[in-house]
């Protein structure tokens, strides 16, 4: 492949200096009606924008074709958050998305559940199914599929599997003839389908009480990683601590046990994401009530919860477990591994104090930067409105920047919310990765328009593709490794400089 190169490599003396700084916004965007409308998942595109999905009560404004109590909405915005193109679907009563994952053949599918039988859910089994939705890049419904059985089934989270499959996982009250071996009151449920959303085979995991199925990750030694929650002390649980503990498995291909681990304290403790990072290592966080065991460094009173955040090896042995926020209520939503390595943490504060200080409103969204090491913050900042604001997911697009979603309901617009249109909107926002570390590695497979990716040493990069208009600069104090599998698209500009941050 010809490279349309142009390399600037300036040799000068800099005074560099590592510098932590918090993100600002970029841009931001307020998407709804006149009634309540909540984002829950995005992810990034290859174009520069965004996937949205979420619920919505609304039938004005940006939200259209309203069907009942709560429909799914699936909404295309560009690389400045300008709407593209919107979905809503749902039957009579109520429907929720929970994530959204790009699949193998390049589509994208759509997971949450529905309490509907009209409209457009069909094949509607029991008292709620988990809802899935295929979609193409262009917004077409491909198909739309029910599953589950006589009972509640919640479905919150879905992988892609190997052999180019795809994994659903959530939670099941049901029985015989629809889910195989219930082991409780409420289980872990796994669904794999093929790409037509036929069912290969399900399977349950837990004890004689409650378990719910939250996240799943596919794990680079192989298998995947399922979190959630639980209340059991029996079957396939071994070591219950208190009210709700957070469970962790790792599974292999078959979706046999290879290990099981629970974590928190006395009290409730929950999780919501999960990651695993480029050692293999596992993290989750959610909130915790305890303030023992695992969650002894508790900053909020009796009653409150704080951030829990786990980080255990890929082996299920623990590495450390912290605790941060105020005195009041905190609880996180999302996890990140950025380029430099490090952990970003956003979820929703009430406290105006301790580690989580000037709050803007009521509550807050709190952006936490941790030390991969120990845990420790290394910078922290909120935003938000006068009011009510809540975050739901956040992504690291191709640019090393982050970008955020949530619900806002503003008093007024004295904070950083700048318009309102109804109850709770969505909010989207894009924040600017300010940070000056010590070495960048860049696995990115596209990069669309103008970006400097600036660190202290070393940037070591393997992009495997770059868009035709692309401008890119790689700017370090020491080196840049240009790794097996750098690729430069004709047209594009590359420029290298030995600069660095400062």
């Amino acid at each position: 492949m010809n490279f349309i190169t142009k390399l600037s490599f300036c040799f000068f003396l800099i005074s560099h200096q590592l510098i932590s700084q918090p993100p600002n916004i970029s841009w931001q965007k307020v998407i709804g009606g006149s009634f309540y409308d909540k984002c829950n998942s995005i992810i990034a595109l290859e174009d520069g924008g965004y996937l949205l999905g979420g619920q919505s009560q609304s039938s004005n404004f940006d939200f259209v074709s309203h069907k009942g109590q709560y429909d799914i909405f699936v909404i295309k915005v560009d690389k400045n958050g300008n709407i593209e193109w919107n979905k809503n679907l749902g039957g009579s009563n109520n429907e929720n998305l929970r994530q959204i994952i790009k699949t193998s053949d390049g589509n994208y599918l759509c997971i949450g559940e529905t309490q509907s039988n009209d409209y457009d859910v069909e094949g509607f089994i029991g008292q709620m199914d988990f809802w899935v939705i295929k979609i193409s890049p262009e917004g077409n419904v491909i198909w739309k599929k029910c599953f589950g059985g006589e009972g509640i089934d919640e479905g919150f989270t879905a992988e892609n599997t190997p052999d180019g499959a795809i994994i659903l996982a959530g939670s099941t009250e049901s029985n015989l003839p629809f889910i195989e071996n219930n082991h409780g009151y409420v289980d872990f449920l796994v669904i794999k389908i093929n790409q037509s959303g036929e069912i290969i085979w399900n399977k349950t995991f837990g004890g004689t009480a409650n378990e719910t199925c939250k996240k799943i990750k596919k794990s680079k030694s192989g298998g995947y990683i399922l979190a959630g929650n639980t209340t059991s002390s029996n079957g396939d649980i071994s070591n219950h601590l208190g009210e709700q503990d957070i469970w962790l498995l790792k599974v292999d291909e078959d979706f046999n046990i290879i290990w099981q681990q629970t974590f928190g304290g006395l009290d409730d403790d929950f999780v919501n994401a999960l990651i695993e990072d480029h050692e293999g290592n596992i993290l989750a966080t959610g909130e915790t009530y305890s303030k023992d065991f695992d969650a002894a460094d508790n900053h909020s009173l009796d009653g409150m919860r704080d951030y829990f955040t786990i980080k255990v090896s890929a082996d299920g042995q623990k590495i450390w477990t912290k605790c941060h926020g105020g005195s009041n209520n905190e609880y996180a939503r999302e996890i990140l591994e950025s380029m430099a390595n490090e952990y970003l943490i956003i979820g929703e504060s009430y406290s105006n104090d301790g580690e989580a200080p000037n709050n803007i409103g009521t509550a807050d969204i709190w952006v936490i930067k941790l030390n991969p090491e120990n845990g420790e913050i290394v910078w922290q900042k909120k935003f938000g409105s006068n009011g009510h604001d809540e975050p739901n997911d956040m992504v690291m697009n191709y640019e090393n920047d982050f970008v955020f979603v949530g619900n806002t309901f503003p008093l007024d617009f004295s904070g950083d919310v700048p318009v309102h249109y109804g109850d709770d909107d969505v909010w989207l926002v894009k924040l600017s990765n300010n940070d000056c570390v010590k070495n960048l590695s860049i696995n990115i497979d596209f990069l669309n328009g103008e970006k400097v990716f600036s660190c202290k040493d070393t940037i070591a990069g393997t992009n495997k593709i770059q868009n035709q208009d692309s401008k890119v600069v790689y700017s370090a104090g020491k080196s840049i490794i240009l790794q097996n599998g750098f690729t430069i698209n004709d047209g594009a500009i590359f420029e290298a400089k030995i600069e660095g941050c400062q």
